[in-house]
């Protein structure tokens, strides 16, 4: 029997199919904007004025990270686990970086129902 890429589920982080396929491209184009930006400026191209820019824009997906995430834990009800993993930090550091913005506790279930 052959196992093919369809029959393997990731432990990663996976967008479901649709309007959010479109959000991911959109994210994959702008990578490869900032690779494009990284390689002229091995090549001489960009200056301080560039990087100065590069830095303002890294504010702004700062910002965005922190205001999508916040969603997710407040409107979509998605877990401090779920979006530590999809930040690569823990549960507990989600937690601490968005503090009540869940309504689902960080430490699962407390010890008294264990």
């Amino acid at each position: 029997m052959t196992i093919s890429n369809a029959d393997v589920r990731s432990t990663t982080v996976e967008a479901s199919s649709h309007p959010r396929r479109e959000m991911l491209d959109s994210i994959g184009a702008a990578r490869r904007f900032v690779a494009a930006f990284v390689e002229r400026t091995r090549r001489g191209d960009g200056g301080l004025a560039e990087l100065a820019a590069i830095v303002a824009l890294a504010d702004e997906i700062d910002t965005a990270i922190d205001a999508i995430a916040t969603e997710l834990l407040t409107a979509n009800d998605h877990s401090y686990r779920e979006i530590g993993v999809a930040l690569g930090i823990t549960a507990q550091a989600a937690a601490k970086r968005y503090p009540g913005a869940s309504s689902r506790t960080a430490g699962g279930q407390p010890s008294c129902l264990r």
